[in-house]
């Protein structure tokens, strides 16, 4: 395992900000078995090189509008650690993982703890508060009644 130097931290950190904005391209700056913790996803990890595409694929279909803006202030970098902030907006436009669209918006402040390996990002693991997220999304009580019949019948739809 070789320590990437300031440079290649650097240039993996804007492939891996671009990749997140939808830039597809940069899926290499990702490890074949890269793993992304984050409370976004509904078994709580995107496996994989093919997990973390689809992943990514699912939130620009939902929110067409997604962008994650990293602070450049708030970043730490230590031997193949990188902690940083960063800010995540979009606006719910379109099913995600059958969760139906509120039409609403969100603008998260959050971190992230990103492992590399060989100069690839092979861990990054997220947090963010997932109330406020719930809350600026319409899915909390009492703005989720309105949704229900819709994931009801969607439950249902994956049943049969």
């Amino acid at each position: 395992m070789t320590q990437a130097s300031s440079s290649e931290y650097e240039q993996a950190f804007n492939d891996y900000e671009d990749l997140w904005n939808g830039d597809l391209s940069k899926m290499d700056i990702v490890s074949e078995s890269v793993t992304v913790y984050t409370p976004a996803h509904p078994e709580g990890a995107a496996q994989g090189h093919e997990g973390f595409e689809e992943y990514l694929q699912q939130v620009h279909e939902a929110f067409p509008d997604y962008e994650t803006t990293k602070d450049p202030v708030a970043i730490l970098v230590s031997e193949d650690t990188i902690m940083h902030e960063w800010t995540k907006t979009g606006t719910f436009k379109s099913a995600f993982y059958g969760t139906p669209p509120t039409g609403r918006s969100m603008n998260l402040s959050g971190m992230s703890k990103i492992i590399m390996v060989d100069g690839k990002i092979q861990e990054d693991y997220i947090y963010l508060n997932e109330k406020k997220m719930f809350e600026q999304l319409g899915l909390t009580f009492p703005d989720i009644v309105s949704l229900t019949p819709k994931l009801v019948w969607g439950k249902v739809r994956n049943a049969l």
